[in-house]
């Protein structure tokens, strides 16, 4: 197998860390077993969430909206029950996100029948030590991208760097589609991300939080492997 320094250094630092994040069976891809663990858990979100670029035709609607800003997309629209509601078709001027499925800014009883809202509790039913792995990644992962932002937008700042010309490193911009591509692989996933941002494994299964201590980071052995990997494809590629 390889390691980081040779992962990096063949751009293959996604596929490493997706390696580590996930535990597929012998003759399996991360892909494969990603696909596996949606199609036994559920890939799909409670909530919508998707989100939209200016000139995009969206709804809201005052009968299910929470707030004037509540909007949801053209397919939860037609998908719900709004045909007969006090609503408005509108163009967005700078983008916005579907709230349907979100009780914080739509009403329950205007979500659609794709989008029913999150459960009261939730707790992710695969293998504790499945979960440890992706959660304690992605947290590494996370981790190491928001200090690698910091500092890159620190330095222009600063006016270390030209603002037009400055771009951030490739293992990084590798990293944060990684991110992406987890997010876009359904629920499941969705949620590890989720509860690794705001580093509170209760988030996804609240019997694991006594696996990592409030004073301990989550970010250990597999995590500082993934932060030194990055570091050096950071300085590689300088």
């Amino acid at each position: 197998a390889r390691g980081p320094a040779a992962a990096l250094r063949g751009g293959g630092i996604s596929e490493w860390v997706l390696c580590l994040a996930t535990s597929p069976s012998s003759g399996e891809t991360p892909e494969e077993y990603i696909k596996r663990v949606q199609e036994a858990y559920g890939h799909m979100s409670k909530v919508c969430g998707r989100i939209w670029g200016k000139g995009y035709v969206a709804y809201r609607c005052r009968t299910c909206g929470m707030s004037p800003c509540s909007a949801i997309c053209h397919e939860c629209f037609e998908k719900g029950p709004h045909r007969n509601h006090n609503f408005l078709m509108y163009r967005s001027v700078a983008g916005g996100c579907c709230d349907c499925g979100d009780p914080g800014a739509w009403k329950p009883a205007g979500f659609c029948c794709d989008h029913k809202g999150p459960t009261t509790s939730f707790h992710l039913p695969l293998p504790t030590e499945e979960l440890l792995s992706t959660f304690t990644t992605v947290s590494a992962v996370l981790e190491h991208v928001t200090l690698a932002l910091r500092n890159f937008y620190q330095s222009i700042a600063q006016g270390d760097d030209d603002e037009q010309h400055a771009r951030l490193p490739a293992p990084i911009r590798e990293l944060l589609q990684l991110l992406q591509r987890i997010c876009v692989a359904g629920d499941v996933y969705r949620r590890i991300v989720c509860a690794a941002a705001l580093q509170d494994i209760g988030g996804i299964n609240p019997a694991l939080r006594s696996h990592i201590a409030p004073d301990e980071s989550a970010f250990r052995d597999v995590p500082r492997e993934v932060g030194d990997a990055a570091m050096e494809g950071m300085e590689a590629g300088a």
